[in-house]
């Protein structure tokens, strides 16, 4: 039994980890998504105010002109000080209009764009971890004497522990102390694995 109880730990231990690595490629994915649309937002946001700036510096400024030379070098540069401050300032308002509308879809290649672009290939590493998830659960966890309730590592610890002990004689005894313990104590019982694997493998990238 108590090789048993090894095993059963160790399947639980690396459906924990497949449980951590689906919910850290989530944020990967989350990650990079954002990425691409701050990226298109900043360009696009970009556009505008170089061409102002390019605008500006050619006919506005005085720089290209036929009386620069008797422009002081300090007005032009005031001049050109202002324009940057302005057109950058207004660079920064469009980054976050274009963040805004990128967001919400309402342009074209907006975010939900960027989610299809980049999901097959973390819906492939994702589905990669669940097959291999799957085939613990069948080996070790599926035919298991404990309820899927009490599948988590704390719990099966414990019941290892009351098995090594002596407290109890078999799997029934076992979970009947451990239930009492927990009646006795109010203890709050951890979620199972197996559940919280279910909920992990139904969740959607997209969502």
């Amino acid at each position: 039994m108590h090789d048993y109880f090894l095993r059963l730990m160790e399947a639980l231990e690396a459906l924990e980890r497949s449980i951590f690595r689906i919910n850290d490629l989530k944020r990967e994915f989350e990650f990079e998504v954002n990425k691409l649309v701050n990226r298109q937002a900043l360009f696009t946001a970009l556009v505008l105010p170089v061409v102002l700036l390019v605008a500006y510096t050619i006919g506005g400024s005085g720089m290209f002109s036929s009386g620069i030379l008797y422009e002081k070098a300090g007005t032009v540069f005031v001049r050109m000080l202002a324009a940057s401050f302005i057109i950058w300032t207004l660079a920064i308002l469009l980054d976050f209009f274009f963040k805004f509308l990128f967001y919400r879809d309402y342009l074209p290649a907006g975010k939900t764009a960027k989610q299809k672009e980049v999901l097959p290939k973390y819906q492939e590493k994702r589905q990669q971890i669940i097959q291999n998830a799957k085939i613990v659960l069948e080996q070790e966890l599926e035919d298991t004497p404990i309820p899927e309730e009490y599948l988590n590592v704390p719990t099966v610890g414990t019941l290892m522990r009351y098995w090594n002990e002596g407290k109890a004689k078999d799997m029934g005894e076992a979970l009947q102390l451990i239930q009492k313990e927990q009646q006795a104590y109010n203890l709050a019982r951890e979620q199972s694995l197996v559940k919280k694997f279910k909920e992990v493998e139904q969740d959607d990238f997209l969502k």
